[in-house]
């Protein structure tokens, strides 16, 4: 008997110490909150309750920490403060509409890790959604609009996926000092900065469409980012569809689409890049490189913009097979060089160059810059029209070049395959030079471009034609007579230069230049033609040179293989 009642105490004691811990339990869950809470704001009152509520703020309350806040449909006035993991679903982003009540605050302030935030409009705050040093966020199917500034990170591995950030009024997405994170299939529009990321590295920017934006994916002393796949097309500012400023290295951009922008790609102060596979079209600029150094620009394409590959104050960049055509506007380069030097271009194809002043490659105050492989054809001027131009630069490499097809069309034209003016120490193997015509058609120049327009216009003091202001003949510093010295050009072809005057090669006041295997052919001039000319010109070597059918049309004209003059 003695032990039926020990045991019936015993049980009595564990059946109590159960249900005391089921208490305890469930006061600890109470306290902590549901998995999951409902909100809706116009739902009949009997549907309230502590998991059924009127507010997002207060669904966030309710919630355990990693539960789940669900919103119906409606529109909720209110800035909320995320202070917990929680995932809060939207019940569609068109007609789930959060807007602030205070427009100075955030519609969402997030200060918690792996937050998950979707299919929500969030509309009318200072940001619509900030992340403020959290971690492993997931921001998705969000309308983020009409806010001052759209969607801003900080912290670290946030994954921000298929949101559309309209008409802010600064930025659509922005990363501060933010690493690590995943910007996919965005789209940003009409803000002032598409997507803006500012001391933060890292991060993988793909497949994100932003067009009328002020500028589209803009990087300041952002370093090891990625942008891959994006589609960036009319963001018109006097900026660039993807703008790396300060430090903004080791940035990989490739496989995007660059349409209609004022620069397509703009590099200042930034250093090895690499930029392949992108198409650039209808871009004022296509890439422009100002300052930055050791970038590396290969396969791209580039189609009808105005500019295809620029360069200012940048050295040492490689370019490899660039594909430049169509390109067209008042005063137009496949390629320009300006105070660059130790760039190395191979495999470049530069073809229909149309404008007022067209030129297929143009280097001004450069050195020891290196070209392989390089086609230029099809150039064609308004005034006039080079292949390739080489203005006060220095020991540059040339093998092999073809120059095709280079025309003008108006009566006082100038028309040059190529055109070296007070540069020394150059250097052409391989040339080919064929199907040039124009006013006044050379083949292989070396003298003063602006002479040349002087003497054609017949203009005073150094005067160039007002129809080549801008980017184009006008900006050449005028040096009264220069003396292009100690160009070499080895295995050089000029075929079929044709025009009212016409020479194969031509040097005017030229010293000291050296031509090894050289055949000029079929010059034909209505007035004057003259294979090889030379103008107050000494100390030159041409061994051995063929100088085959020199012809004229008009009546009163002159027909010379070889002319020296004083």
């Amino acid at each position: 008997m003695e032990k039926e009642g020990a045991k019936k105490i015993l049980i009595m004691g564990l059946v109590g110490i159960g249900i005391m811990a089921i208490a305890i339990l469930a006061m600890e869950a109470e306290a902590q909150g549901a998995n999951e809470v409902w909100v809706d704001d116009d739902a009949p009152s009997s549907w309230y309750n502590e998991t059924h509520v009127h507010t997002i703020q207060e669904g966030i309350n309710n919630v355990s920490d990693g539960g789940v806040v669900h919103v119906w449909n409606g529109t909720y006035n209110e800035n909320v403060d995320v202070d917990k993991t929680v995932t809060i679903v939207g019940n569609g982003s068109a007609n789930c509409i959060v807007q602030a009540s205070d427009s100075n605050d955030h519609v969402f302030y997030v200060t918690a890790d792996w937050v998950n935030i979707s299919g929500l409009t969030i509309k009318g705050g200072n940001y619509g959604i900030y992340l403020d040093d959290p971690w492993h966020c997931n921001i998705s199917d969000n309308n983020v609009s009409y806010n001052r500034y759209g969607i801003a990170i900080d912290g670290a591995y946030h994954d921000i996926i298929n949101n559309t950030a309209f008409s802010n009024d600064i930025y659509g997405i922005i990363l501060l000092s933010s690493s690590y994170n995943n910007l996919i299939d965005n789209n940003c529009s009409y803000n002032e900065y598409g997507i803006y990321l500012d001391y933060s590295h890292f991060n993988t920017l793909k497949d994100n469409n932003l067009s009328h934006n002020g500028h589209g994916i803009y990087l300041y002393d952002s370093r090891y980012n990625k942008i891959i796949s994006n589609d960036i097309s009319y963001n018109p500012e006097v900026d660039s569809g993807i703008h790396l400023e300060h430090r903004s290295d080791e940035t990989i951009i490739k496989n995007n689409n660059i349409t209609g922008n004022d620069h397509g790609i703009y590099l200042n102060d930034s250093n090895n890049c690499n930029i392949s596979n992108n198409n650039f079209t209808e871009n004022y600029v296509g890439v422009w490189l100002n300052n930055s150094h050791y970038n590396t620009i290969y396969n791209n394409e580039f189609y009808g913009n105005e500019y295809g590959i620029y360069l200012s104050s940048s050295n040492n960049n490689i370019f490899i097979d660039n594909m430049i055509c169509n390109v067209n506007g008042d005063n137009t380069y496949g390629i320009y060089l300006e105070s660059s030097d130790n760039n190395r271009f191979t495999e470049t194809s530069i073809g229909n160059i149309s404008g007022d002043a067209a030129i297929g490659v143009g280097l001004f105050n450069s050195t020891h810059n290196n070209f392989t492989d390089t086609s230029i054809e099809n150039v064609n001027g308004g005034f006039i029209a080079i292949g390739l131009l080489v203005f006060n630069s220095t020991y540059t490499f040339f093998d092999p070049t073809i120059i095709d097809n280079i025309t003008v069309n108006g009566e006082m034209s100038v028309a040059l395959g190529i055109a070296l003016s007070n540069s020394a120490n150059n250097r052409f193997i391989e040339t080919r030079i064929t199907n040039v015509s124009g006013n006044l058609s050379v083949g292989l120049s070396l003298f003063n471009l602006v002479d040349i327009m002087e003497i054609l216009y017949g203009f005073m003091d150094g005067g160039i034609p007002q129809a080549m202001n801008g980017n184009g003949i006008s900006q050449l510093p005028y040096f009264g007579i220069p003396i292009p010295t100690n160009n070499n050009f080895t295995d050089t072809t000029v075929n079929n230069i044709s025009g009212n005057f016409t020479i194969g090669i031509g040097l005017f006041n030229a010293t000291y230049n050296n031509f090894t295997d050289t055949n000029v052919e079929n010059i034909n001039g209505d007035f004057i033609a003259v294979g090889i000319g030379l103008l107050i010109s000494y100390n030159n070597s041409f061994d051995p040179t063929i100088i085959d059918n020199i012809t004229v049309n008009g009546e009163m004209s002159v027909a010379l293989g070889i002319a020296l003059s004083n």
